[in-house]
């Protein structure tokens, strides 16, 4: 067996920012011990990937310098539009050679990218019902160019790999570690709102119930205060961060009512369909024993045969988990029984005895977090007033279609640093009637960052999404 790794660093690069996570084990539980965000050089990486490998492992190697950090491995996640492609199927239930055959076909017919030389993965999840007949499968695809920039960032660090990972997972494992709990048996989707792209994604009990990638981001925002102020583009992100938010009066004016009336998203006659990133594209009927029909995939016409190699692409695994311990992502073997859905869940605790509460204070003044009416926060809301609604229109897209497979949305969680704009739950909320916060990634984790800013964790955790659950890999899988 494997050594168990012990301590690793998450990685998120972005093409705005780099944030690193370090953790450690404690016994059998996951301790931060060092978070930063460093500046990603200008140019240095966009939606296609990382151009430098050599100016990216010096900032990050930087990053590392700044918290102390020893942790013995790296974790990274693959993302881009042009660097993965993340999906979840519903197959017949198999064994788990039956299931390495079909998933090997599923993967070969499903490769988007021109490039014919990949890594792949895939992973089976516990079905909710043990006597069910079906099981979901959540797989990935990425160019071989894409892991092998990764390879070789590690090597200009000095660390090996634990892990090559994917966002959408990475998300999986902070609500697995730090909100099991509170959305039990909820649909949670999660807005991971990057620079360049946002993910919408849909959980329950961590398991990933359907990803998407849509191309809007916090440089949109950016961009729009720049062109419509007539600002340089480091102002404009400046005035984005001092005065960009969403006022009242939007909330509760016409711009709500225009949302309502947004037809539910299907990617199957929705032009998205065909960048598998944007949306998330079908399979035809036919295919091997145990397949299931599903609607006609876009990328299967005259796709040319690929080399897939699903055996050394693992964004699932960085260790394997404690023998004694249940994994809620692993696979059960061919003689083990169906894993249990319910395991390693907390049971709710009993509620606390009534304590009566105190006289009521003098109301206090408006929290600072609402969103002001001041003329310079309305001009500034004017000139991101189009990119917002078309932020509310794809979540209320993506809401729509899961909703109109029969499954409720129960919650919407926003993270990333475009996911922090003022007033944007409020707003989601009042759009789509669906409870909507922000994320908290920390919870359920302790901290002992001595070296790391202290008021990090603070003002810029819904950022580091990303990186902790990538480091979180050491006590899942």
């Amino acid at each position: 067996m494997a050594k168990k790794i012990s301590a690793a660093l998450g990685i998120d690069i972005g093409s705005q920012k780099i944030k690193v996570a370090e953790v450690k084990l404690s016994g059998k539980e996951p301790v931060i011990t060092g978070l930063a965000i460093v500046d990603t050089p200008e140019g240095m990486v966009d939606h296609t990937g990382v151009y430098d490998v050599d100016t990216i492992a010096e900032s990050i190697k930087g990053a590392m310098h700044s918290i102390g950090s020893s942790a013995s491995h790296l974790i990274f996640s693959i993302a881009g539009q042009q660097s993965v492609l993340v999906r979840t199927t519903e197959v017949g239930r198999m064994t788990p050679a039956e299931l390495k055959d079909h998933m090997q076909w599923e993967i070969t017919k499903n490769i988007p990218f021109a490039e014919s030389t990949v890594q792949s993965d895939y992973k089976a999840f516990p079905a909710d019902d043990p006597a069910a007949t079906m099981m979901d499968v959540v797989m990935a695809i990425a160019p071989q160019s894409a892991v092998d920039t990764l390879i070789g960032i590690a090597k200009k660090v000095g660390k090996p790999i634990g892990a090559i990972d994917v966002e959408p997972l990475a998300v999986a494992r902070t609500l697995v570690q730090g909100h099991m709990n509170d959305y039990a048996n909820q649909v949670v989707c999660v807005v991971e709102v990057g620079h360049k792209t946002m993910s919408i994604n849909m959980y329950r009990n961590g398991k990933l119930l359907m990803p998407r990638l849509v191309p809007i981001g916090g440089e949109m925002f950016t961009k729009a205060i720049s062109e419509n102020l007539a600002l340089p583009l480091e102002e404009a992100e400046a005035i984005k961060l001092s005065k960009g938010s969403i006022p009242q009066s939007a909330m509760t004016g016409g711009y709500v009512a225009q949302t309502q009336s947004f037809q539910a998203f299907s990617p199957f006659n929705d032009p998205a369909a065909f960048n598998p990133n944007l949306a998330i594209p079908g399979m035809d009927a036919g295919g091997p024993p145990g397949s299931v029909a599903q609607p006609y995939n876009p990328f299967e016409a005259e796709a040319p045969p690929a080399s897939s190699d699903v055996s050394n692409f693992v964004p699932f695994n960085a260790g394997g988990a404690p023998a004694d311990e249940p994994n809620p992502y692993a696979m059960p073997a061919a003689d083990e029984a169906p894993v249990d859905p319910n395991a390693g869940f907390m049971p709710a605790e009993e509620p606390p005895a009534f304590v009566p509460m105190p006289e009521p204070a003098p109301a206090a003044p408006p929290a600072a977090s609402m969103p002001s009416e001041d003329a310079e926060t309305m001009r500034v809301y004017n000139a991101i007033a189009q990119i917002v609604e078309e932020f509310v229109a794809e979540v209320r897209r993506s809401v729509d279609y899961f909703q109109s497979k029969g499954s409720d949305v129960n919650r919407i969680l926003l993270c990333g640093g475009g996911g922090t704009l003022q007033g944007l739950p409020q707003l989601l909320e009042k759009s789509l009637g669906v409870p909507c916060e922000l994320f908290d990634p920390l919870a359920g984790i302790s901290m002992n960052a001595r070296k790391s800013d202290p008021t990090l964790a603070d003002t810029h955790r819904q950022h580091l999404t990303i990186a902790i659950g990538n480091a979180l890999s050491i006590a899942f899988d």
